[in-house]
């Protein structure tokens, strides 16, 4: 590989982050004598989830939006739902109405829109970290603490991990995240940041500024964080 090619940096996208799940998934697997089945299920849902952001990436705005009237139509053509929820509503053991579940329509709508803003935003700051800064694989960055991402200067140079106990975090996202900077279980900086754009690029780089300034200060981790010379993250 030429010293150009070292510098070429494929963006992080929704396809490999599903593959490294999907991978974290079977290695996690492959590690018990009987298959989680709260983990098979979580998998199937992130990989809808994965589906729907795919679909609304073209439709985010200016505002960082997500034009929610195309998955209220959605939703609504979707008769399977349906059929499924008056089903539940029949059960005499789960006490909600069939009318329960179609209020609860509109926050599922927000659940999908806040998880499908939450993804695209991840794969910018993954791709925007990458470009920017070299991050030691001693650390890893977790956003909301459910995703668990690491860098690395050998292939794969970027792998993400799902935190399968914290999964249903997912659901607590609303105009923002956490975003953390860990070693192991150890927390180095963590700091919210908004689906905000003008104040979000921003909010990223103020973690990353107080990122470097605590692992300076360790004599394990010092240069653990560094930005990358203008000449080599421009080629």
């Amino acid at each position: 590989m030429s010293k150009k090619e070292e510098h070429i940096i494929e963006p992080y996208t929704v396809s490999a982050l599903l593959k490294d799940i999907h991978a974290d998934f079977m290695e996690r697997q492959s590690k018990v004598d009987k298959i989680n089945v709260w983990d098979q299920y979580y998998l199937k849902l992130f990989q809808f989830l994965c589906q729907e952001t795919v679909r609304v990436r073209d439709e985010v705005t200016t505002a960082s939006q997500i034009d929610r009237s195309k998955i209220e139509q959605r939703l609504e053509a979707d008769t399977f739902l349906f059929g499924y929820t008056f089903f539940l509503s029949t059960n005499p053991d789960y006490d909600y109405t069939w009318t329960y579940h179609l209020q609860k329509e509109n926050k599922y709508v927000d659940f999908i829109c806040n998880v499908c803003l939450f993804l695209l935003y991840v794969l910018k700051d993954i791709n925007f970290i990458h470009q920017k800064y070299e991050v030691n694989n001693k650390l890893s960055l977790v956003f909301n603490d459910v995703l668990e991402v690491n860098f690395s200067k050998a292939m794969p140079m970027v792998k993400t991990k799902l935190i399968w106990d914290n999964f249903t975090q997912i659901t607590r996202i609303q105009k923002g995240y956490y975003v953390a900077i860990k070693r192991e279980t150890a927390n180095i900086a963590t700091k919210y940041v908004s689906f905000d754009i003008t104040a979000h690029d921003e909010e990223l780089k103020q973690l990353i500024s107080f990122g470097m300034l605590m692992v300076d200060k360790s004599e394990t981790l010092h240069g653990s964080i560094v930005e990358k010379t203008t000449s080599a993250t421009n080629k």
